[in-house]
């Protein structure tokens, strides 16, 4: 890896760190506040909200964003294009919205349906004209701008405006006019300093980003299908209060991955296709990268199995009860759901786009037909289904990645035994503490699990400090050379 590269990571990612750990401070606390003031049934609107953004802004920006990091050198003119089409697919299916809202409406009963779908008119205008210089900035790995903005605009939409409407009494319009002003800052973000010029399409360069994104949105729409693919399920036949219930474990699910897995995932496809052609250090990013993403997560997922409840009662609350229940199931994934996009990036960057759009439908189908099998256990059947989807398309990706790479599959999952076995011993440590603390006092459940879970990974800190090198060898060195060394990897 060239140490300029290795330098704009390095520096880039401690940016996304500082501010993951901020994002994850502040979602705790927009949780803590918004879970007080408005009800699951709102939440679930939102979540609806989302679900169909995601579903359906597959065919706009997310392949001309692709087109962008993926190509060698980029010129004003191929972002002026690129800027124009993504304003024109999206604005193209903001009209569609706006056109259907009073039909749908009309047709479901519901008129909150008809309110989100106007407010995606605008919604999408904003990230038709924002998205192609976001994905400039990524391949750019300028993370610190983008890093300290995102983290402002967060606060702004999903919980200051949401604060003040809620205390309006404005339901769950509180929470999608929060995404509007999301979307509001970020488009003056990106857009301020831009050099766009209106001009005529040029028609080589769109059938150039048209080549280029067949495979790239198949395999977002499959992506996102898979991801939102249990919201469906749940919105569709359960309802919007059942969804509040489901997206807010889900939150609480992924807050642990903020902090790392969305670091390394943001920043591993465009690292790891400048050293596409060496099979070497594909190799070794992959597994070292596996194993920081197991040492960090695996211990969260046996504090999170261990003490479920009391993280849904300070939380939430106890009128969200039902959340703890998909809490747990969900739990399960969190090393799964926080790497899995590692070997996809890996598989992306050696340009095996067909495989990865075909293995990404496979992984939606998966999740909405074990959702759909499982539905009759409520949410917690649909948090189920969505575990064994992933199950299995993380061990397929990490099969095809070590065919691609000509490695010993045995490898990869050794890597794993280290983190597994001091995850272990932390969660050994917490429950002794919690057993000692409930022997010897009368102090309810929820200080119980913050002094035991502070002091357990407070002591795995100090060993992981003093005698990590011994404990886990060369990964843990690679680690603390690749962020700490000058020279060379």
């Amino acid at each position: 890896m060239s140490s300029d590269l290795k330098k704009s990571i390095r520096k880039g990612g401690f940016w996304l760190v500082f501010s993951n750990v901020l994002t994850i401070l502040s979602q705790i606390v927009f949780i803590y506040v918004l879970s007080k003031l408005l009800q699951p049934r709102d939440f679930g609107f939102q979540g609806t909200c989302m679900l169909i953004i995601e579903l359906t802004a597959v065919f706009t920006y997310p392949s001309i964003n692709k087109s962008i990091i993926l190509r060698k050198e980029i010129d004003q003119k191929f972002i002026d294009n690129a800027t124009i089409l993504s304003f024109l697919l999206c604005a193209g299916l903001g009209i569609i919205f706006l056109i259907s809202s009073p039909i749908v409406t009309y047709f479901f009963h519901k008129k909150e349906l008809g309110f989100i779908l106007s407010c995606l008119f605008v919604i999408m205008i904003f990230k038709g004209i924002y998205q192609p210089y976001q994905a400039l900035y990524e391949k750019e790995l300028r993370f610190k701008e983008t890093s300290n903005f995102t983290l402002l605009a967060y606060w702004i939409g999903y919980f200051f405006v949401p604060i003040i409407f809620a205390f309006l009494h404005f339901g769950y319009k509180s929470l999608i006019s929060g995404v509007i002003a999301y979307e509001f800052m970020m488009f003056i973000f990106y857009v301020r300093h831009a050099k766009f010029r209106i001009s005529k399409l040029d028609k080589s360069i769109v059938k150039e980003i048209i080549a280029d994104s067949r495979n790239i949105m198949l395999h977002s729409f499959g992506n996102q299908l898979a991801t939102n693919g249990d919201y469906l399920v749940v919105s569709t036949l359960l309802g919007p209060t059942a969804l509040g219930y489901y997206s807010q474990g889900y939150k609480i699910m992924k807050m642990p991955t903020t902090i790392i897995g969305n670091l390394l995932n943001n920043m591993s496809f465009a690292s790891f296709s400048k050293i596409s052609e060496d099979h070497e250090k594909l190799t070794k990013a992959f597994n070292y990268t596996s194993f920081i993403l197991a040492l960090f997560s695996f211990p969260i997922f046996f504090i999170t199995l261990m003490f479920s409840h009391e993280i849904v009662l300070f939380l939430l609350g106890k009128n969200w009860l039902p959340t703890a229940n998909v809490l747990q199931i969900l739990a399960f994934g969190i090393f799964l759901r926080m790497s899995y996009k590692v070997p996809g990036s890996i598989l992306r960057a050696k340009a095996k786009f067909a495989l990865t759009a075909r293995l990404q439908l496979m992984y939606a189908a998966n999740v909405i037909l074990f959702s759909l099998a499982l539905i009759k256990f409520s949410i917690e059947g649909v948090a189920l289904g969505t575990l064994l989807a992933l199950i299995i398309q993380y061990t397929v990706l990490t099969y095809y990645v070590n065919k691609t790479l000509n490695v010993n599959p045995f490898t990869f999952y050794k890597i794993l035994i280290k983190p597994l076995l001091f995850s272990l011993f932390i969660i050994l440590l917490c429950f002794f503490i919690k057993t000692g603390i409930n022997n010897y006092s009368s102090i309810s459940n929820i200080p119980i699990f913050f002094i035991s879970t502070f002091l357990s990974l407070l002591i795995a800190f100090v060993v992981v400090v003093f005698a990590g090198k011994k404990i886990f060898g060369e990964p843990y060195i690679w680690w603390l050379d690749f962020f700490f060394s000058k020279k060379k990897l």
